[in-house]
């Protein structure tokens, strides 16, 4: 991540967890000599940003060092909003899924600039690490057959990873997608046959597929339009994906059957007023989403024979989350649908001060 325009003819990026510098000539637009280390341990920022640093042309820098974003944690809420207590303890958190089960809570954290993705065991209150791979790894989803799949940045590419949730085996690579660009693992149908993900477009908008887990393993494009869709959920019978559009120019929830060839049928608006991050209940009575203002909205729908709301979308309490999570899944609810697992802000913890040096091509010298 290079700093806001240049600082006396330098480049700045983060490497790792480590703030370089290295010469940059404008005009020919390249690089010359090395790079040389500036400061280091520098902080990843409570949304995973690849580091807090800004530099200006008359040679001022600012960083900050230590962990940042230790003010998340993992909260349970009732149906009503009273807090039920922490779910795990404080660290920077970015997404979370909760298995089929509800035992176990599959976590995306940042520590030091890595992405990995952790396993919290809910009745024994234990963490452990679940990927260890240098390369970025977020979005976990659970599969019903005991697996974790979630996404990854190998050798360039964008993949999707797995590996049994138990912890036994190596993970593998699934043989597709692999793309240029980030794509997002969002849901497994519970029938085993459809893996769903969001992947960006070649006008930067973003897709979904869905990649058969039977017989062909080619992906299937579901809904490509020029808007963005995201941040899909099937629906507990498979039939159905719950997402969110922007085609009406704000983010709405929408649904769609979808067909034994994994594409898309006619849609259903089920938000009135912006809606993000849909879940389904278990028994796929109710769809729950996020509108304006982190309020969980609840919504009584059917899926059989076809699926249809059954009524108005009801605001059942305001969360104290960070933000909608944009691609990330920031929330979960348990399989009756009467508690919710949310990334949720602290009060700020204590960490590093930020730093101001003056002159900073002074530290090159050092």
């Amino acid at each position: 991540m290079a700093a806001p325009g240049s600082s006396r003819g330098y480049v700045m990026f983060v490497r790792g967890n480590v703030l370089m510098a290295q010469r940059f000539d404008p005009a020919s637009l390249t690089l010359a000599g090395e790079a040389v280390p500036i400061a280091e341990n520098l902080s990843a920022g409570a949304n995973g940003d690849n580091g807090m640093f800004t530099a200006s042309a008359n040679g001022t820098l600012v960083y900050r060092t230590g962990e940042v974003g230790g003010n998340r944690q993992i909260t349970w809420y009732d149906r009503g909003g009273k807090s039920l207590g922490p779910a795990a303890g404080p660290a920077n958190y970015l997404s979370l899924s909760l298995s089929p089960d509800g035992k176990r809570v599959a976590t995306n954290r940042v520590d030091q600039n890595n992405y990995d993705i952790w396993v919290h065991d809910l009745a024994h209150d234990t963490t452990n690490r679940f990927t260890f791979d240098p390369a970025p790894d977020y979005s976990p989803v659970w599969s019903p057959d005991g697996r974790l799949v979630w996404s990854s940045q190998r050798g360039g590419s964008y993949i999707l990873c797995q590996k049994a949730s138990d912890f036994s085996g190596e993970e593998t690579a699934l043989p597709q997608p692999k793309s240029p660009s980030p794509i997002y693992a969002e849901d497994g149908s519970r029938d085993g046959r459809f893996l769903l993900y969001t992947a960006a477009s070649g006008s930067a908008d973003s897709d979904l597929w869905v990649l058969p887990l039977q017989g062909d393993p080619k992906p299937v494009l579901f809904l490509g339009t020029r808007f963005n869709e995201s941040q899909g959920r099937f629906s507990p019978d498979s039939r159905y994906i719950a997402y969110v559009s922007n085609e009406s120019g704000t983010g709405e929830v929408y649904v769609r059957s979808i067909s034994a060839e994994g594409k898309a049928g006619g849609q259903q608006m089920v938000s009135q007023g912006e809606g993000h991050q849909p879940l389904w209940r278990r028994d796929g009575k109710e769809l729950f989403y996020l509108s304006p203002g982190s309020k969980v909205m609840a919504v009584p729908v059917s899926t059989a024979p076809t699926f249809q709301r059954a009524g108005a979308p009801v605001a059942l309490f305001t969360a104290p989350m960070s933000d909608r999570g944009g691609l990330f899944h920031l929330w979960d609810v348990t399989p009756d649908g009467q508690k919710f697992l949310m990334v949720t802000v602290m009060t700020e913890v204590a960490s590093e001060p930020i730093t101001v040096v003056l002159n900073w091509t002074g530290l090159l010298r050092k």
